[in-house]
């Protein structure tokens, strides 16, 4: 959008080379909502723990539960109150396509982002009072570290940081609970609604060939506020 300049964020100078890319899609996404509100907070905290469910730990499960939800609730506990205070902001939860269809070899994360669409269908309602805007944004595949050495789906295809970015800053005027990004993503919505056992399928099909026997940590991305 004109007037949004990704090399610059609140007047100080962020070379993308410095930053990996993980956390230039977060920085994009408060990017854009600071350009369209005074107070904004991205959540884009994550790590993801590839393997079969039958190899995973409980150690792997906590992890992402203590980042992926209970981060996300600590820092919006603290901000959301600022923000009702000055009766302004927006909040964006970062959940996944996963939260709509989970995905196997990601169990307990694909159950951390469903959560994250109830955790943000409930603040939603109960800041509106207070002028303060609560949306989730639904990515599939992104380009980042995070997702850089975990196995591969078949027909998915990766979407950049950029993309992402150009997406929250077209929808987010229009204040829809749930925000796609990408085709894919909402062809995937709309099947699994009215056809689950092809989308079913569809997933079987595309995962990757055998069980991950070793689990994979894919980094963690980090979660910004910024104007509050």
């Amino acid at each position: 959008k004109p007037g949004i300049n990704p090399g610059n964020l609140g007047g100080c100078r962020c070379p993308k080379q410095r930053i990996n890319a993980a956390f230039i899609l977060t920085y994009y996404l408060l990017l854009v909502t600071c350009y369209l509100f005074s107070q904004a907070l991205v959540n884009n905290a994550g790590v993801a723990h590839q393997t079969s469910f039958l190899s995973s730990t409980p150690r792997q499960a906590q992890e992402e539960l203590n980042v992926n939800l209970l981060g996300m609730y600590a820092i919006t506990r603290v901000i959301a109150r600022r923000m009702a205070a000055k009766r302004d902001g927006v909040i964006v939860n970062v959940s996944s396509l996963m939260g709509k269809l989970a995905a196997p070899t990601f169990a307990t994360y694909s159950a951390t982002k469903f959560a994250i669409l109830g955790f943000t269908q409930a603040l939603r309602v109960e800041l509106a009072p207070y002028n303060v805007q609560v949306v989730a944004l639904l990515p599939s595949l992104t380009e980042t570290d995070m997702v850089r050495d975990t196995q591969k789906f078949r027909w998915v295809w990766p979407t950049t940081p950029e993309k992402v970015a150009q997406v929250l800053v077209a929808q987010l005027p229009k204040g829809t609970l749930e925000i796609f990004v990408g085709w894919q993503s909402k062809v995937t919505v709309l099947l699994n609604r009215f056809l689950p056992w092809l989308m079913e399928k569809i997933v079987l099909l595309s995962a990757p060939l055998s069980e991950v026997e070793t689990a994979g940590n894919f980094g963690v991305d980090a979660g910004l506020t910024f104007g509050v």
